[in-house]
């Protein structure tokens, strides 16, 4: 029998399983090319080593917005303004976020700002609907789950999410800029995504809403920064 492995990580060091190196597989594919000279180093033969790139379900390699496409999405679909800046507020695992602590920072700039708000844990959806009852001067989409993810990053001007590589991954291929969520730390598997995007893009983390309301107070005030992170990332 012929075995493959693809290994999702973006980089190596700490926080890379040894359970991802099994010398005798077939074929050894990477994300990227990062991560795959970490496996040779680690064991993995060059000649069996590949790098694949992204690994995303059909449908989000299918269905892409061009501009004008973005536009109606974000109006008719969502029923956002296509004139604002837009947060994509995603969860990390088992549906955990630190959405309230940084929806204030949206609220102050809510003339310029809206946020898309997923919320994997039923008090969080329930607060955020509360909120958009309470400030109908926010535009703000709130959903429990979604399966058109890959849609909402492409609406989306920039993305805080923890670091799963799957999400990250997405949105580098929908070019829409990390802001990584490090509250209370990063995991070491984390750490691997985030000094991916922090040595290849200079990508923001924030460890407080403090630092979340300084990057958005920063690219409010002088929006051509934002467009040299998202051009850089």
């Amino acid at each position: 029998m012929r075995c493959a492995t693809y290994c999702g990580e973006f980089s190596g060091g700490w926080g890379y399983s040894r359970n991802w190196i099994e010398p005798t597989v077939d074929l050894y594919f990477s994300r990227t090319s990062t991560a795959r000279d970490y496996a040779m180093k680690c064991g993995i033969p060059a000649p069996k080593a590949r790098v694949r790139g992204y690994l995303m379900l059909p449908r989000a390699h299918l269905e892409v917005l061009g501009p004008a496409e973005r536009k109606v999405f974000l109006e008719r679909k969502l029923g956002l303004r296509t004139d604002r800046f837009t947060v994509f507020l995603a969860t990390g695992g088992n549906g955990a976020n630190n959405h309230f602590d940084l929806l204030p920072t949206l609220v102050r700039h809510a003339d310029r700002c809206q946020a898309i708000v997923i919320c994997g844990k039923i008090s969080s959806l329930q607060r955020s609907g509360a909120l958009a009852r309470q400030s109908p001067r926010v535009q703000l989409l709130h959903r429990g789950f979604s399966e058109i993810v890959h849609l909402l990053m492409q609406a989306s001007d920039a993305i805080v999410s923890r670091g799963g590589t799957t999400t990250c991954a997405k949105a580098l291929h929908f070019k829409c800029p990390i802001i990584f969520n490090a509250f209370g730390g990063i995991m070491p598997q984390e750490e691997l995504t985030w000094k991916f995007f922090r040595n290849g893009a200079a990508s923001e983390k924030i460890e407080n809403a403090l630092d979340f309301a300084h990057i958005i107070d920063h690219w409010m005030a002088h929006p051509a920064v934002h467009t040299h992170v998202r051009e850089n990332f």
